[in-house]
């Protein structure tokens, strides 16, 4: 069909496939030029609050975001905010306030903006807790707590070089703590996998504090159970063994 918004119309495909070729390819002018019409073509054909309409958003905010283009990213994701309802999007997710925050302090980090991200980052932890109260799969709450734990630690962490606040390097340092005595646990590879970064992570922590033997001793640490859980043949540990060459 002629008609531009015509429900057989395949344009609403058309621009996004475009969009995401010349991306996967480098061609970063191209796919931008077709991620911006295809957000236009959903607004006019959709209407510019409509599922439709953020999908493609988000989508754009994805190849920014993949592209390195972090402020063009944090734009789109703050122009999504002021518009969405969130219960209407993430219709019957009880992480969907959760999940669209923690894309915008991801988004903030991206762009140094520490102290923003620091602060969604607290309030989804707060969040969390009331939809610990609601659901029944413990996995998926511990890896949501874990994840945003090390993200407002990690966060923290870098901060610390802009200010000089060595409390920043403290809090950092319970979070992560309070990550191992969640994750030590539970066995499930996802959680084991994520509790070897937070062990890498606090390691940081000591180190910038000069704390080097507690440094070495937790990197050896680290190996020696990764080798236990996966085998002293695995990439995983073989890169935890890179990570106690430079302790050392």
């Amino acid at each position: 069909t002629n008609d531009l918004y015509h429900k057989d119309n395949l344009l609403e495909y058309a621009y996004a496939i475009l969009a995401g070729y010349y991306n996967r390819f480098g061609d970063l002018k191209s796919a931008n030029h077709y991620r911006k019409k295809h957000i236009t073509y959903m607004q006019n054909r959709f209407g510019k609050g409509t599922q439709k309409y953020f999908e493609s958003m988000f989508r754009a905010h994805l190849q920014f975001v993949s592209q390195g283009y972090y402020k063009p990213a944090l734009n789109i994701i703050l122009e999504i905010k002021k518009d969405i309802n969130i219960a209407s999007y993430y219709k019957n997710d009880l992480y969907g306030n959760l999940k669209f925050n923690h894309e915008l302090a991801s988004t903030y980090y991206l762009n140094d903006n520490f102290e923003n991200a620091i602060l969604i980052h607290k309030k989804n932890l707060k969040e969390l807790e009331s939809i610990k109260l609601k659901e029944s799969d413990k996995i998926k709450l511990i890896k949501w707590e874990t994840l945003i734990l090390n993200d407002l630690a990690l966060t923290l962490q870098n901060l610390y070089p802009k200010t000089a606040d060595i409390e920043l390097l403290n809090e950092a340092e319970k979070m992560y703590l309070k990550i191992s005595e969640i994750s030590k646990n539970v066995a499930n590879k996802k959680i084991q996998d994520d509790l070897m970064v937070t062990q890498n992570n606090l390691s940081g922590i000591y180190l910038l504090r000069g704390e080097l033997k507690k440094t070495r001793d937790l990197q050896k640490k680290t190996y020696e159970w990764c080798v236990k859980l996966y085998g002293e043949k695995s990439l995983t540990c073989l890169r935890q063994m890179a990570s106690l060459g430079v302790a050392e």
